[in-house]
């Protein structure tokens, strides 16, 4: 149902060139287009109040499909959507993975500079069944960025493409139903992993041991959907935060057929959060979208190209 799978992360910044510096000069990433959004898309899609404007910057990694879109609100919030002190293990969106080609150079290049959960930790990968070293970063906009290194995979670049996007849930059965029912992923790996095998890279306590599910498309080089369930009581970030608020906020996939897309969506139970509506994406042209609740009350932006 979905065409190339995650198309779209958007990420509300505190400062937009300070966001396009660490993206396209530390990431290496491109700006591939920017835009004044509609008030329709701020009005309609986001519900946010008359008078609100944002410019967003969609920025590209290599052949990858998935853009990184930035979006600068006016009037700007001073509120983060994980804050300083939050739990990492609230449910919500959490990071977005970037492979690394030498974890010691990349750890070096960027630990003066931001801010790091725990240092770089080496173990073999229970989804692949290989040895990595993983860390995981917090942003400008308090994203939480993760870097792997694996020897079995090239890497162009101190830093390389986006290979994930993650998630905690309070439910993971809920989020597999709805990326595969309603998305049409495959779920190709759900295991619990061992107590402290991952705890520090994620920051999460010791004495959990986190169940961790991946979903993926066949053909597709678009970040793989990782949901992480760590069985211990958060508090939802989408309860207490809003589009603009700062950090990750939303997702966008491209669907073969809208309709039956929203068929699938009312079937599985998920509510709609807007009206189908038309408007326009750089590098993608005219298109008709919606929003609608996922799992752990993330907003989904589903569309199909007009």
């Amino acid at each position: 149902m979905i065409v190339n799978g995650l198309d779209r992360i958007l990420v509300s910044v505190a400062d937009m060139d300070e966001s396009i510096r660490f993206y396209r000069d530390k990431m290496a990433m491109e700006v591939v287009g920017e835009q004044t959004l509609p008030e329709t898309v701020l009005r309609d899609l986001w519900k946010l109040p008359e008078g609100t404007k944002a410019r967003a910057v969609f920025l590209q990694k290599g052949d990858r499909p998935t853009l990184v879109e930035l979006v600068e609100f006016t009037p700007k919030s001073k509120d983060y959507i994980r804050p300083d002190g939050s739990d990492n293990f609230n449910y919500g969106l959490y990071d977005i993975g970037f492979r690394v080609a030498d974890m010691d150079r990349s750890y070096d290049i960027l630990k003066g500079e931001y801010d790091f959960i725990n240092p770089p930790k080496t173990y073999k990968a229970p989804w692949t069944d290989v040895t990595v070293k993983e860390v995981v970063m917090i942003t400008p906009d308090k994203v939480r960025n993760a870097f792997m290194q694996s020897g079995t995979v090239p890497v162009e670049g101190d830093f390389g493409l986006v290979t994930t996007n993650a998630h905690f849930t309070e439910n993971i059965e809920e989020a597999n139903k709805f990326y595969s029912d309603v998305l049409g992923y495959k779920i190709v790996f759900d295991k619990t992993m061992p107590d402290g095998l991952v705890n520090s890279i994620l920051g999460i306590p010791e004495g959990c041991s986190p169940r961790i599910s991946m979903a993926f498309k066949p053909g597709s080089k678009a970040p793989v959907p990782e949901f992480i369930d760590c069985g211990l009581k958060g508090t939802n970030v989408n309860e207490t935060s809003g589009p603009t608020d700062i950090g990750m906020f939303s997702v966008a996939y491209e669907v073969e057929n809208i309709g039956e897309a929203l068929e699938k969506v009312k079937k599985n139970g998920n509510r709609l959060l807007s009206d189908l509506l038309e408007t326009e994406v750089p590098t993608v042209g005219k298109i008709r979208t919606v929003m609608v609740e996922g799992p752990d009350k993330v907003k989904h932006e589903l569309y199909q190209r007009v």
